[in-house]
């Protein structure tokens, strides 16, 4: 199954199939090229995206904006009004929809058209994932191992997704746009003071790659004593790819949570 990762500024490739040595390539961007003409030349360039296997749809991994809407008040006609309402995006967008069944959630995301067009002229058929739908099952997971509220982020290109979750229930999630990791302890802090918990009693969980996540440790540690990293290896059970560098933490949580 080959898989592409792809955010505002980042692209990459993993391939996991079984009987054949897993496989993962980040794809150089040239700034002075647009998206799609980065995406077009790792198609044509790039041994994992050429070798990939024509019957089978590219699963593509969307970092972005995502709204939860509660499954009983889920409706699918309603979609493209609920991300529009909240995204309020200024090119046509193609909207998609995943389901996070543990929550009894739906999350709505979107891509550009164009960028969706491209996708699908270089790779032909492809299925549209959330990159947060796998983070937050894995995290809806842990929770339910847990007693009481436990915070929960993921922080990644300068971007930090925070979820309050309590055994299993999702109490809120956002995402948020950082430049450093007091600006991420803030918007923590807030969501913790908002719900009427104090930060010196309330676990908080850290996931991200080393550089990005132990800064965001030490500086919650200042006022929050159980903030603790989320250990790839512990998660994911040694598995190789939990220890691939370069690989996210989002990747991670999707090509494993297909394999449970």
């Amino acid at each position: 199954m080959l898989t592409l990762r792809i955010s505002p500024t980042t692209l990459s490739a993993a391939c996991l199939t079984q009987g054949k040595p897993f496989a993962f390539a980040p794809i150089p961007l040239q700034s002075h090229r647009s998206l799609i003409a980065n995406l077009q030349e790792a198609v044509s360039t790039l041994p994992l995206l050429r070798e990939r296997t024509p019957d089978e749809p590219t699963q593509v991994l969307v970092v972005g904006n995502v709204t939860p809407i509660p499954l009983a008040d889920f409706q699918e006609e309603d979609c493209d009004a609920f991300y529009n309402y909240c995204f309020k995006p200024t090119v046509p967008h193609r909207v998609f929809y995943d389901v996070v069944p543990t929550a009894n959630l739906m999350l709505v995301f979107g891509l550009p058209e164009a960028t969706c067009k491209a996708i699908e002229e270089a790779l032909g058929e492809v299925h549209y994932v959330a990159a947060m739908t796998p983070v937050l099952k894995q995290f809806v997971q842990k929770s339910t191992q847990a007693q009481g509220p436990q915070l929960y982020i993921y922080t990644h290109e300068k971007v930090v997704d925070i979820a309050l979750i309590e055994n299993g229930r999702l109490m809120i999630t956002n995402s948020y746009e950082v430049s450093t990791a007091a600006d991420a302890a803030y918007y923590a802090f807030n969501i913790i003071s908002h719900h009427g918990l104090k930060p010196q009693d309330t676990p908080i969980h850290i996931a991200g790659t080393p550089e990005l996540r132990n800064p965001l440790i030490a500086e919650l540690g200042k006022f929050a004593p159980h903030a603790m990293p989320i250990l790839p290896s512990i998660d994911f059970k040694h598995h190789e790819i939990a220890s691939t560098e370069g690989m996210t933490y989002d990747l991670m949580a999707f090509l494993l949570g297909r394999k449970k």
